[in-house]
């Protein structure tokens, strides 16, 4: 076990008894020896508080342990390590990542011990309490603030800057924020809009370009008529985080961009718009989540048109194409699919009867090789108890003892990695019943529902990258959607 020995004091710790550097590290390394494991390094704080983790060698140990060079911290005591009950709780959460054990040399707290896992529990319980404690104190404070007409806090949002802790129109994004209102009260989208202010040579307050997802907020923010509004998110769709009566709303608090009725237009036609959701409209198609655009990378979406005559065309279109950043055409459903159940032909006949024929060979023999390594294993664990029953009646010394557990050590880690590759090729779904599945989805596929169809293609793709070549956009009968990749879960 390889062992990393945390030592610290801090400015007045220097002169006490049994907590000087030297006492710390002749007290550590002897109970390593004791306990038969190898230092990996010592890393020593000096005159270094421990108010915080952010300390120099502490750092540099945590660096080490993520990079699985440890096995085991072990402290003098667990002040070394840390004041802090939410400091150790995140020190032991990190631990318990990278399979570290944690010890104190002079306590019962050990990660390794049922008592030190309780232990580990019971500080967990501490530091949710303290947080919970602490969220109680923040979100009342931040709502007396309310209450007060003071901003709670968070950045200003587009059209305004923060003075003195007091917002102030921004002229420049104000010119923004009315254009975007504006558009959308004449009946534009916010894809639409987000397009239009990019052309125009708008940005948002980071540097970035419009996308809805910033038309949304702007549309949706009542601090354009001057009202302050906290505890209240809505997502995208209309879904409200919180309920009505958790949320508070004070008006005039603010200065103004738009009037109070621009504000409650857009919301009306916003609270139109939502029954025609277009996860509604889509929920139907059958490749939805899995297809990317073999041109830029996006994913594609399902689209509908409607025909004066009622004839609807069912269609996957690249989301940057929206947004004016890909050429990508849109590809009919039908064809999409026509492409996929032909690629699943394809790897079908690929796989011949002869693969067939000889796929039980080579597992029966990884079969009989992982119990031969089982076996061996067991016999080390045999030869360990009969040296460690040796040593205690004196037969051998406790030199030989180790360098012969040693080489225990070294041969059982050679069988143990052995078996995990074993493990692993279990695990993994192989060639032959992945075709023997892809078969089974193919001879299906024409009988099954588009809800079926759709289950079947999550189970089997993760994900498929198409085009449509530039000389098949004119062949209107049989367009041939070409499949880049196609990969398997």
């Amino acid at each position: 076990m390889r062992v990393s020995l945390y030592i610290r004091v801090s400015t007045d710790e220097q002169a006490k008894e049994g907590f000087s550097i030297p006492a710390q590290k002749e007290r550590l390394t002897q109970y390593v020896q004791s306990q038969d494991w190898d230092i990996f390094d010592y890393y020593i704080e000096e005159g270094v508080s421990a108010k915080d983790t952010n300390r120099p060698e502490l750092q540099r140990m945590m660096h080490d342990i993520s990079s699985r060079k440890v096995d085991i911290v072990l402290v003098y005591r667990l002040d070394r390590l840390t004041r802090s009950v939410l400091d150790l709780y995140q020190l032991l959460q990190d631990f318990e990542k990278y399979d570290v054990k944690f010890k104190s040399a002079t306590e019962v707290y050990d990660t390794t011990s049922a008592i030190g896992r309780l232990f580990l529990t019971l500080v967990a319980a501490l530091a949710q309490w303290e947080r919970e404690n602490l969220a109680e104190r923040v979100r009342f404070g931040m709502e007396q603030m309310v209450r007060q007409a003071k901003r709670p806090g968070a950045p200003p949002p587009f059209g305004f800057e923060l003075v003195d802790q007091k917002l102030v129109v921004n002229e420049k994004e104000a010119i923004v924020v009315r254009y975007i209102y504006d558009r959308y009260l004449q009946g534009a989208g916010m894809v639409s809009i987000a397009v239009e202010c990019n052309q125009l040579g708008y940005r948002t307050k980071k540097g970035n370009e419009f996308k809805r997802t910033a038309i949304f907020d702007i549309l949706n923010n009542p601090a354009y008529y001057g009202s302050l509004r906290w505890n209240y998110k809505e997502y995208g769709n209309g879904t409200k985080i919180n309920a009505p009566e958790d949320w508070i709303l004070l008006e005039g608090v603010y200065p103004t961009i738009i009037e109070k009725e621009t504000f409650e237009q857009a919301q009306l036609i916003m609270q139109r718009k939502r029954p025609m959701h277009p996860r509604q409209v889509t929920s139907t198609y059958v490749f939805s989540g899995l297809l990317r655009c073999a041109r830029c990378g996006s994913s594609m979406v399902g689209h509908t048109i409607s025909k004066k005559s009622g004839y609807v065309i069912r269609q996957y279109l690249c989301q940057n194409v929206k947004l004016k950043k890909c050429d990508c055409p849109a590809l009919t459903d039908y064809f999409v699919e026509e492409a996929f159940t032909e690629k699943l032909d394809e790897m079908s006949d690929s796989y011949s009867t002869v693969a067939q024929s000889t796929r039980k060979t080579p597992q029966k023999k990884e079969r009989l090789e992982h119990e031969l390594l089982e076996a061996e294993l067991q016999k080390m664990n045999d030869r360990r108890k009969r040296l460690q029953i040796a040593f205690s009646e004196g037969l051998i010394e406790l030199e030989e003892l180790r360098e012969r557990i040693g080489e225990l050590r070294e041969k059982e880690t050679s069988i143990k990695q052995k078996l995990e590759s074993y493990n692993v090729q279990e695990k993994a779904l192989s060639k032959e019943d992945l075709i023997e599945i892809i078969m089974n989805t193919r001879r299906v596929w024409p009988y099954a529902s588009p809800e079926e169809k759709k289950h079947m293609a999550y189970l089997l793709v993760k994900r498929m990258v198409v085009d449509l070549p530039d000389e098949q956009r004119k062949n209107r009968k049989n367009k041939k959607v070409e499949i880049i990749e196609l990969a398997f879960n």
